[in-house]
């Protein structure tokens, strides 16, 4: 605790030299360049509040570390590089006393880039999303490209998830993804919006794309059934082409025989729709789904021209054939 006790010193004095500094100096107080260090003072009251509450903020984050640790934490936290685990420790007058700062600072300089990383980062433990976006968007007409997938990410999630606007959400999501065309956490995400938004020829295309990298991938089917039944079921209640579904439930099958989601499906889909608007067409399905579907297309039709199956029994005699063959 020593340690703690001297860094804690020597970054008290570095505070108050800082406020000398502003204080002192009319001619600075006027420049752009203030607003770096109104940045550093509000670091460093950050700093002095996690080292001044050391071991209720270990407490209240669940983890044993060092105070340089938690230092070099606070730094990417405020940044925007990690989740705000420790920041939200902080004691909330400390977190508003380095608000103000950093506002100071920007008063003074609206475009200083750290500082609007660490306002929106601040401003957002608060619940002030309104100021959060307006921060980011400053902070995204001052960046280059390589920085800018991620504020567009960020102010996508911020419209999605907080401010409950999907729509507004969906173009920064689109530029994110088009920075960062491979990422599959972020197509994903992406696709979660579109089905929201019934966007369905977008979701599609997504499914698409991210069956085509499960596939490439190898390993275990399960994400790729997964895509595969959104895409069965964005045909069903998208497009209205119970036909293409039910090609996908099945290539879906196919794939992972024992997959439970995949039957329920089926059995809802035939009860809803009639033999003659289910059979699909294969020539009219992707190139690569279709050797997924032909084989248990075949045994499906066989179960459903017996003409006397339930849908229930249709799904249940299928699954044994196919669990059978896996």
């Amino acid at each position: 605790m020593n340690a703690i006790k001297i860094d804690l010193l020597g970054w008290r004095k570095v505070e108050r030299d800082l406020r000398l500094i502003l204080a002192g100096s009319s001619e600075l107080r006027e420049d752009g360049d203030a607003a770096a260090l109104y940045y550093r003072l509000a670091v460093v009251r950050l700093q002095c509040a996690v080292l001044e509450d050391y071991s209720t903020i270990l407490h209240r984050i669940g983890a044993d570390k060092s105070p340089d640790t938690l230092l070099e934490d606070l730094n990417r936290e405020l940044q925007g590089d990690q989740e705000l685990v420790l920041l939200e420790a902080v004691d909330r007058e400390r977190r508003e006393e380095a608000v103000a700062t950093l506002r100071a600072g920007l008063r003074l300089d609206e475009g200083h880039s750290p500082s609007l990383r660490a306002y929106s980062a601040l401003a957002g433990l608060e619940g002030r999303w309104k100021a959060v976006v307006a921060a980011l968007e400053r902070l995204a007409a001052r960046s280059d490209a390589e920085a800018l997938a991620a504020i567009y990410l960020r102010l996508g999630e911020v419209h999605w998830r907080r401010l409950a606007a999907p729509a507004d959400a969906r173009p920064y999501y689109g530029k994110a993804l088009r920075a960062r065309p491979t990422d599959i956490k972020l197509m994903d995400n992406v696709l979660k919006l579109d089905l929201e938004l019934e966007r369905w020829e977008s979701a599609i295309d997504l499914c698409e794309a991210l069956i085509g990298r499960m596939n490439r991938r190898g390993g275990r089917p399960e994400m790729t059934v997964t895509y595969m039944l959104t895409m069965g079921e964005i045909h069903v209640y998208g497009q209205h082409r119970p036909d293409v579904a039910l090609a996908y439930y099945l290539g879906a099958i196919n794939a992972l025989p024992a997959y439970q989601l995949s039957y329920t499906l089926l059995r809802e889909l035939l009860e809803a729709h009639g033999w003659h608007e289910l059979e699909p067409e294969l020539r009219g399905l992707p190139e690569n789904l279709i050797d997924h579907v032909a084989g248990p297309l075949e045994r499906l039709r066989g179960f459903v021209e017996s003409g006397d199956m339930t849908s229930g029994d249709i799904v249940e005699a299928l699954r044994a054939q196919m669990t059978t063959r896996a």
